[in-house]
């Protein structure tokens, strides 16, 4: 089965990539930078797919690259993602739209590329024990997009936007055997989050139950049980993965 990963080349994506690999996926690698997306690629034995999520062509052109594969979709992963801080009054409208592009509008169109063709295969395998036919999505969120954050009211829209998103999709397509949940990481030793400050650091810390931030592989397991059979009866869930924040 074929598991199809964005924002792959590096943090919470590249050890998505990673885990379902080694629960048995082969993965297709989705990312704009092509060394990188190359190098995950290798590491997991999959296909590298260079595509910037900002562009419905190159979305387009990314799934017809996946369809030469051959290979049977099992789970889309919709992990592709930016941030870029600052007040409301002083984001410009291009950084605003190129936020929602990426973290929200890409999701959508990778998911209606992933469920047009999961919907034909479910309906070739209509006779097969819905367990065994386990097709999901899973959109990777942000805790900011759930409680908000100061001067980054652009991001937490674009992350709160997934929640609708995904339990609207849930309820469409559940008939057809295809589930889709969200994970919504807390703190998480990232690029993203390797700016921050030692003294903010652990100011964030003191608000963590477990009084650390999480590791992407510690997000990538969660999203591994619910792109398996395992998770066969969960869909339209928004899971946190925080710590206890």
């Amino acid at each position: 089965m074929l598991a199809v990963v964005t924002g792959a080349s590096r943090g919470i994506g590249r050890s998505i990539c990673k885990s379902l690999s080694e629960s048995g996926y082969v993965i297709a690698a989705l990312s704009r930078s092509k060394d990188t997306t190359e190098q995950i690629a290798q590491e997991v034995k999959g296909h590298a797919v260079i595509c910037d999520v900002l562009s419905s062509v190159e979305i387009q052109q990314s799934w017809s690259q996946i369809d030469e594969l051959k290979i049977p979709l099992g789970c889309l992963v919709n992990c592709a993602g930016i941030s870029k801080d600052g007040l409301l009054v002083h984001a410009s409208e291009a950084d605003i739209l190129k936020t929602l592009q990426t973290n929200l509008v890409s999701s959508m169109l990778m998911s209606r590329e992933f469920l047009a063709r999961a919907i034909r295969h479910a309906a070739d395998t209509s006779s097969v024990h819905p367990k065994s036919r386990n097709r999901s999505i899973v959109n990777i969120g942000s805790v900011v997009g759930l409680c908000g954050n100061v001067g980054q009211s652009v991001y937490a829209t674009s992350k709160s936007g997934l929640i609708g998103f995904t339990k609207s999709l849930a309820k469409e397509y559940g008939s057809r055997g295809i589930r889709v949940n969200a994970v919504f990481p807390g703190w998480i030793d990232t690029q993203m989050t390797h700016a921050i400050q030692a003294a903010r650091r652990q100011e964030l810390e003191k608000h963590i139950a477990l009084k650390r931030f999480g590791s992407p592989e510690e997000i990538a397991s969660v999203v591994r049980f619910l792109c398996s059979a395992d998770a066969s009866y969960v869909t339209g869930q928004i899971i946190s993965v925080d710590g206890g924040l």
